[in-house]
């Protein structure tokens, strides 16, 4: 077995547009747990390492690892990228999402000392469908980067057309997906309710310092020592409330129009 000084992993479970990004600047700023970010892609990508086994994925826990307390890391794993992690780890043909997340964990609670994660949903999955569909109409997935990044090359992020059908069935296509992994999220909590912890987006976006103690107290409970610093930032959308209403609409009328 590979010799790693990380004792203590902080997993932050979710998928995307849930709020991921914030909820990994609050597991950051609380201090103590690591720096969760998707260092995982890398052994997804075109990039991948060609040899299977758990050192690449120990070396992607690692740039996770926290700058005061070298023993603790953090990472932050999409469901989606569970199977290709449950194969390096065994081996194995690829799992089904949900066997494939606990696979993983199951690891991590062998080879850590203490293991606690952070369950991320939307409960609104058209919400999250719709903002998958902007994020990819408009190339900006983080408000603040790349938002930025597209008006000094004159590509607003709200620039693209709501209405059309090509639009509206990116969002068709999201919404069972975002469905079934709230779902899976959900079951996965239940199934390690010693170690996990289940936040809300609609929590995390309206209360920034509760979400800061939460995630605190759960880790504390488990033998954590986090610093319990609330964490400075806000939530940005890509579209305001009035553009979202009328995605909506425009969303409505895609389906009764298309419902006979």
């Amino acid at each position: 077995m590979t010799a790693t000084p990380i004792k203590e992993l902080t997993i932050v479970l979710a998928s995307q547009r849930s709020g991921s990004t914030v909820l990994c600047q609050d597991v950051t700023a609380v201090g103590g747990l690591g720096v969760p970010n998707e260092y995982f892609l890398k052994l997804i990508g075109k990039n991948k390492p060609q040899n299977p086994g758990e050192q690449p994925v120990l070396e992607a826990i690692l740039q996770g690892q926290d700058p005061e307390r070298p023993e603790a890391a953090a990472i932050k794993m999409m469901l989606n990228q569970a199977p290709p992690i449950a194969t390096y780890i065994d081996g194995a043909a690829p799992l089904p999402p949900a066997q494939a997340t606990q696979r993983v964990i199951d690891w991590a609670r062998d080879r850590f000392e203490r293991v606690a994660i952070i369950a991320l949903v939307r409960d609104n999955s058209l919400d999250q469908a719709i903002s998958k569909a902007v994020a990819n109409a408009s190339q900006t997935w983080h408000q603040d980067s790349e938002a930025k990044k597209n008006e000094k090359a004159g590509k607003p992020a709200q620039d693209f057309d709501h209405s059309s059908d090509s639009f509206q069935l990116e969002i068709l296509k999201a919404l069972p997906l975002f469905i079934r992994q709230k779902k899976i999220i959900q079951k996965i909590v239940r199934q390690n309710t010693d170690i996990a912890h289940l936040l809300r987006y609609d929590d995390i976006s309206a209360q920034p310092d509760e979400t800061a103690q939460a995630i605190a107290a759960h880790t504390r409970a488990l033998g954590f020592s986090p610093q319990g610093q609330p964490s400075n930032r806000t939530l940005k959308k890509l579209v305001d409330s009035d553009r979202s209403a009328q995605i909506k609409a425009s969303f409505r009328a895609f389906v009764e129009r298309h419902s006979g």
